[in-house]
């Protein structure tokens, strides 16, 4: 019974993001850059988070199938609650520690898949992003540890310009780029391999952007700003 409940989610997960590629390929100019293909096993993938249609974005685009945290508010109700368990995305406690999260995403590591982690904590533009190295990876560090998997490091920029309603006729870039991935350091003790991590994965962040900027010279309405900033400043 479990393998076929995990068929059907997975079933159900590509034929959504299918539909998500092709209504946001409609509405931006979708850009990838990263490996083709991401080998089985486990992986922690973290990125920035600068708007509510990241995750849609990523999943879409992404080689791989990639398993989602979504804060336990958006659970509610029947349809929303079995929609996102079908997604296999799982909830999570907004502003705290949530030890039930926390062994979800050990759990799925386990098994070999891909869990997204945004070290944000939250939806970050500006000086409070970690791409211009405000905020902290060490909770990405910590569950690399504990699960003992691979990190990959990722940016997405543009998804955020989709907060203003007549910016959806004008196809705006989107990028989802994709970076290094990184190991722990097993030869460390426990707290020096974790902020060893920690600093590699918040520098992979930073150079990601700085390539970004360096490579498209993106104009400014493409960079990252927060709903508010684009509905005053109609960017």
């Amino acid at each position: 019974m479990g393998s076929i409940n995990k068929t059907v989610n997975r079933v159900f997960f590509w034929f959504v993001t299918g539909i998500l590629r092709v209504f946001f390929g409609l509405l931006t100019k979708l850009c990838y850059v990263g490996p083709a293909h991401i080998p089985r096993g486990s992986l922690l993938l973290v990125c920035n988070h600068i708007s509510h249609f990241d995750p849609p974005i990523m999943g879409a685009l992404f080689p791989r199938k990639i398993d989602f945290m979504a804060i336990k508010e958006l659970f509610h109700g029947p349809f929303w609650s079995g929609f996102f368990h079908l997604l296999d995305v799982f909830p999570v406690e907004r502003g705290a520690v949530d030890p039930g999260a926390i062994r979800t995403v050990l759990q799925r590591l386990k098994q070999g898949r891909i869990v997204c982690l945004y070290p944000e904590g939250g939806i970050r533009s500006g000086n409070r992003s970690i791409l211009t190295g405000a905020g902290s990876a060490s909770n990405a560090a910590a569950l690399a540890r504990m699960a003992d998997v691979p990190v990959r490091v990722s940016i997405i920029i543009g998804p955020d310009q989709l907060y203003r309603w007549q910016n959806l006729f004008q196809r705006r870039p989107v990028y989802f780029i994709v970076g290094s991935e990184f190991q722990i350091d097993k030869n460390l003790p426990t707290k020096e391999a974790r902020q060893k991590l920690s600093t590699q994965i918040e520098t992979e962040f930073r150079e990601l952007y700085a390539s970004f900027l360096s490579t498209y010279t993106p104009p400014d309405y493409v960079l990252p700003h927060t709903a508010q900033e684009r509905w005053a400043l109609k960017i």
